[in-house]
């Protein structure tokens, strides 16, 4: 018995090892530019769709052009959708962005409502206006919609959410709460105040939460449906849930609970004592099957973080306080993974302020995936999925039939999303699911199954069907693949982005090839297609990047060599940032606008989502809905074997990382590839003096994926010719940056355009240098070597300079002192500003050369021009001022009836220029 368990240790242990060393990290060849998509300037409101410039703005129920005087909420329109543009508006203009309003279309908060005015003449902006407070009210809230749900703006923080909070309460609410990124009110409110209020962006009708059980079934193992024997069971992952509660005496999950929490719920209790869904869902999730081995859950070593929300006197489902604090306390638990086994009742396909909180979520916290029940209809008609599923960064879960070969469960509710993505995401098995019941339920909503009972004598396991029980699979599955990365891969803190897109990427396409489609979404999760897939019973390898960022305009390219007669399976998947909470729901909810494109070594060109028949063809038109993007070339010998080139592009938008999965019989194009970058010389000043000794800082990168052998690297001063660095480095391995520190002054002054050259020799084959593909192996910088100083020099009478006139005698029968003309001049090569100093009247130390004395007599001294200076670099106009300095005795007075002379002596005064930013140089 012993051996056997060990045999099958090992086995396990082997397969995760063999499956490990088919995952690969893949280096991008290149990021180079691109063409940015052109910009719809469409807006995007509740009321309608306009282009300010040339439409007609749609009416609503309440207009206020002067609405941004009281709220500072403006709508701002940019010529360009990118990144830069968006950054240099906030920069210049201190504004606050609260929602996106399609495409370079933004709602801000001014920080004067007056700077509408310098915005507008600003030259990257295309068009401002106000936010008609109407807009921010959906159509379907009326006087008499119960309850609502807000979305206040993003720059509150908490005391002015409390402030709100009580404001709401003033506009005729019964109750009202608002945490971070929602408000929920209950009772009529004054609509006019609560459009007219500019700390909500908007308002919406609420709908209660729903459990997404269909219906009680026949009894399935749980092991049939996880169909896995890679020896992955959750370990180190903590997966949280949201649910009805969940008994903690459950044999199968003792021991594994690292919380239960009711303060979101509709009270203190922590019991699973009506229904028991939630300690069905917790089990199917992780059980250990300790009372059946039948039962046992899909992740039976991950722990479990429980949030109960029943009522259970009652056995009313709902939440207290916003998902976005619900989801952030399970963040803060450990949680990475979240499992949602629920949804809206209404709104269905929708948008909702619950979706969007979500996404803010997701992109605040980029590695917590969060996964909802697509929601179950009998009917199965279009866009039912329910919210908020329907957020963009989460994984939206429909139900299948149990079985390895099953089909979409009759059931399970469809998509689209109203603007059109793709939901659900995936299916999850979720018919006749067998697993734990809560010991305290009172009116179990399953049928009992399995073996053992509880000490009261109800048994341990009923059988339950719905959606909820195919996402309690899914996020059990996740937690699965999770591990895998995270043990086997080796990256320690995968993102969500990079969870979905090997979960969506290793999905089975169930039944007729047609994904994507509103049914199954991209197919059945399966943990073993994704881990080790495989084709004809060869495993293939599995590429993986964890999260680029690019920028629009700039596409990220990779390289491989491919045979496609086993198929190329590639997915790439972003955290978008929140969609609008404004625009009409049919109205697309992308904000950065990637594009995935594959292109063949015949020249065809396969775009994502461009799909036939379940499988990718050529051309077509890129998708500018979902951010999830699949590329899926059916398996087939006809194709062209060789260099296979794959390439993300950001059409538009702010900067976004991306994560990408790529599956087949390939291997990277490995190349190295130095380049040179923006700081690969750095210099410790950029306008250094003349003569002064600097260090010169030069560095560089290998970007490719293949170590780059011995090369040669030169530093040259071209403007005079001087070799500064000429010398070899060793290998740099794939990935790395090098650099080197030099010491060196510059003996003229001027503009020195220097030049770092990396690989001179061309000794190493790579991707892009002065032979193949774009040189990325020069960069020029210019420093500027200024000299510094100013000059004083007297004058004589013709007004010629004359050194010698710096020593003068005065005769005090004659004088009571003496002016000198002077020329101030600037010796240096930029503008400065010049001070002059005068220093007190004094005599010699007759006994030390070295020492002044006091004067007896009190001497004034002064200039006619009293600066600062501005003078101009030397030889151009304004480089120099005349001055008359004088220095007199005041206790002399040759005016009145008896004279009084100046005392006879040796008079001495300094007379000293300094910039006014360095007093260092006179």
């Amino acid at each position: 018995m012993a051996g056997a368990v060990d045999n099958q240790v090992v086995i396990e242990v082997d397969l995760l090892e063999d499956a490990a060393n088919k995952w690969h990290a893949m280096e991008p060849l290149d990021t180079i530019q691109s063409p940015l998509k052109d910009v719809d300037y469409q807006i995007h409101t509740s009321a309608g769709t306009f282009d300010p410039l040339t439409e007609e703005m749609p009416k609503s129920r309440l207009d206020d052009s002067n609405d941004y005087r009281e709220t500072g909420m403006a709508i701002v329109q940019l010529h360009h959708h990118t990144g830069a543009a968006l950054y240099d508006l906030v920069e210049q203009h201190d504004v606050f962005v609260l929602d996106n309003l399609g495409s370079s279309t933004w709602l801000v908060r001014l920080s004067n409502p007056s700077d509408i005015f310098a915005i507008q003449s600003d030259d990257s902006v295309r068009w401002t206006g106000s936010m008609m407070p109407g807009w921010r009210v959906s159509s379907d809230v009326g006087s008499s919609t119960d309850y609502i749900a807000a979305i206040p703006a993003a720059d509150l923080n908490p005391m002015a959410l409390d402030l709100l909070t009580l404001d709401l309460l003033k506009m005729g609410a019964d109750e009202a709460w608002c945490g971070l990124h929602l408000c929920e009110i209950k009772g009529s409110v004054n609509l006019e105040s609560l459009a007219r209020d500019g700390r909500i962006i908007w308002s919406e009708t609420a709908y209660e939460m729903r459990l997404t059980n269909a219906v009680a079934g026949a009894i399935v193992g749980i092991p049939e449906v996880a169909n896995t024997t890679l020896g992955l069971d959750g370990s180190g992952e903590k997966i949280s849930f949201t649910d009805t509660g969940i008994d903690q005496d459950h044999p199968d999950i003792v021991g594994r609970i690292a919380g239960v929490y009711t303060q979101y719920g509709l009270d203190p209790s922590p019991a699973d004592s009506n229904g028991g869904h939630g300690t069905h869902v917790a089990l199917t999730i992780a059980g250990d099957g300790s009372g059946d081995s039948s039962t046992t859950g899909i992740a039976p070593g991950a722990y479990i973080v429980a949030y109960a929300l029943e009522h259970d006197p009652t056995g009313v489902f709902g939440r207290i306080g916003s998902i976005y604090d619900m989801l952030s306390h399970a963040e803060q638990e450990g949680s990475r993974v979240a499992v949602n086994a629920w949804g809206l009742n209404g709104n269905y396909g929708a948008y909702t302020a619950d979706s969007r909180s979500l996404d803010v979520f997701v992109h605040d916290n980029p590695d917590f995936l969060p996964i909802f029940s697509a929601g179950d209809d009998p009917n199965q008609n279009a866009s039912k999925v329910m919210a908020p599923s329907t957020a963009k960064n989460v994984l939206s879960i429909g139900a299948s039939t149990t079985s390895p070969s099953g089909s979409v469960a009759n059931f399970s509710a469809n998509g689209p999303s109203l603007d059109g993505r793709v939901k659900p995401d995936l299916v999850a098995p979720g018919v006749s699911i067998c697993s734990g019941r809560a010991e305290e339920a009172a009116i179990p909503v399953g049928l009992s199954c399995g073996t053992g009972t509880h000490l009261n004598g109800n048994g341990m396991y009923m059988s339950l069907t719905g959606s909820s029980q195919a996402t309690a699979v899914a996020g059990g599955s996740v937690s699965l693949i999770r591990e895998f990365i995270r043990e086997e891969v080796g990256i320690s803190t995968p993102t969500a982005s990079l969870i979905k897109a090997a979960s969506i990427n290793g999905a089975i396409d169930l039944g007729t090839a047609d994904i994507p489609n509103a049914v199954e979404g991209w197919g059945q999760i399966s943990v073993s297609n994704t881990v080790i897939p495989s084709y004809n019973g060869n495993a293939l390898n599995t590429f993986h990047d964890n999260s680029r960022i690019l920028s629009a305009g700039f596409s990220t390219l990779y390289q491989f060599d491919i045979d496609p007669s086993s198929g190329i399976d590639i997915t790439m998947a972003w955290t978008d940032v929140a969609g609008s909470a404004n625009s009409a729901q049919n109205e697309a909810r992308l904000v950065n606008d990637l594009d995935l494109l594959l292109t063949a070594p015949d020249g065809s060109v396969y775009k994502g989502n461009v799909m036939l028949n379940g499988f990718s063809i050529p051309n077509g038109v890129h998708d500018n809905l979902n951010n999830v993007e699949r590329i899926n070339i059916a398996p087939s010998s006809s194709l062209p074997s060789g260099k296979w080139q794959l390439r993300v592009t950001h059409g538009g938008g702010l900067d976004q990382a991306f994560s990408l999965i790529l599956t087949g019989d390939a291997t990277i194009d490995e190349k190295a590839d130095l380049v040179v970058f923006d700081g690969s010389i750095f210099p410790s000043s950029a306008s250094p003096l003349v003569n002064d000794l600097i260090t010169i800082r030069v560095s560089w990168l290998n970007q490719g994926t293949l170590d780059a052998g011995k090369f040669r690297v030169t530093l040259e001063d071209l403007t005079t010719g001087d070799m500064i660095f000429d010398g070899n480095r060793s290998s740099l391995k794939a990935g790395v940056i090098d650099s080197l520190t030099l010491f060196h002054s510059f003996t003229t002054t001027g503009d020195h355009n220097m030049r770092l050259t990396v690989d001179v020799d061309s000794s190493i084959l790579e991707v892009n240098d002065e032979i193949n593909g774009a040189n990325n192996n020069i960069e020029e910088m210019t420093i500027s070597v200024a000299a510094l100083g100013v000059r004083l020099v007297t004058l004589d009478s013709s007004g010629a300079e004359d050194e010698s006139m710096v020593n003068q005698t005065m005769n005090p029968a004659t004088a009571e002192g003496y002016t000198w003309p002077v020329v101030l001049k600037h010796e240096g090569t930029e503008t400065q500003s010049v001070k002059l100093h005068l220093s007190q009247v004094q005599m010699p130390n007759p006994l030390r050369d070295d020492m002044l004395l006091p004067t007896e007599d009190t001497w004034s001294r002064n200039s006619d021009l009293s600066g600062p200076f501005s003078l101009s670099a030397m030889g151009e106009v304004s480089d120099k001022i005349y001055l008359n300095i004088t220095m007199n005795d005041d206790d002399a007075d040759l005016s009145g009836a008896t004279d009084r002379y100046a005392m006879a002596g040796t008079y001495v005064m300094d007379l000293t220029a300094k910039y006014s930013n360095n007093p260092s140089v006179k």
